[in-house]
């Protein structure tokens, strides 16, 4: 809890990367307690902003009211076309064909094509969500050039090197207040969420935002582990 501190509840493309066509912003206004509603931005690893629009009130209760009201209109660029089941089959399919070698050592072929007892496991994952205990939370205020962050992080330091880049100041003006996690298996590997209150911060002055995504959002909004699918190739000489 932050003096003078707003919260904010933010609504994302059901896919990646859509964009923003509109969405009824007076009628999420109207919700006793919202302040305002405000487009942000989802700063992903790889570069990609993604747009989303953020109920900012005085409680988080009245901010997820108003989002029930926002009825965001999204252009989702043909990504709802993505098919889990077909992408793993491309996977599958890529593990068979020859790869790329990281480390070699020794002569792999031509003593696996020596032996008689061989060995060959196919192993695949599917993409699947961290889902730690607690949800997606910051608490960021953007002010006098500094951005004071309270936070549950496993990279505080890109965390400082992401936000600086994304505000354009020093990194010694990024100042983490880190807080106990609750739970992180690499979903905290991400500045994503963040930058979502930073922006939201520094569009109102200086305000602290908290936001604090659902369980809901957490699930469909990844970022996930990835799918994976390995092809694995082994042989056992005379001797063991």
């Amino acid at each position: 809890q932050v003096p003078g501190m707003l919260h904010a509840v933010v609504e994302h493309c059901p896919t990646f990367k859509g964009k923003i066509l509109g969405y009824d912003k007076q009628a999420a206004l109207a919700v006793a307690g919202v302040k305002h509603v405000l487009e942000t931005d989802r700063l992903m690893r790889n570069g990609d902003r993604l747009p989303c629009v953020a109920v900012v009130a005085d409680s988080h209760w009245a901010a997820q009211q108003a989002r029930k009201k926002l009825n965001v209109r999204w252009d989702t660029l043909g990504q709802e076309a993505f098919s889990t089941s077909k992408f793993e089959e491309t996977l599958k399919k890529r593990a068979s064909e020859p790869g790329i070698a990281d480390v070699t050592t020794g002569d792999f072929e031509g003593q696996f094509s020596k032996e008689k007892k061989k060995v060959s496991a196919f192993y695949q994952t599917p993409f699947v969500s961290h889902s730690p205990m607690e949800p997606m939370n910051v608490v960021a205020q953007v002010k006098d050039g500094y951005c004071d962050l309270w936070i549950s992080t496993q990279i505080p330091g890109r965390v400082r090197q992401e936000i600086a880049g994304y505000l354009g100041i020093p990194e010694d003006h990024i100042r983490i207040h880190m807080t106990y996690i609750g739970g992180g298996f690499g979903r905290r590997l991400f500045a994503d969420y963040i930058t979502e209150a930073v922006s939201l911060s520094r569009q109102l002055d200086g305000a602290p935002i908290k936001v604090i995504w659902t369980r809901e959002d957490d699930t469909q909004q990844g970022p996930f582990r990835p799918a994976i699918a390995n092809q694995l190739d082994g042989a056992v000489d005379a001797k063991g």
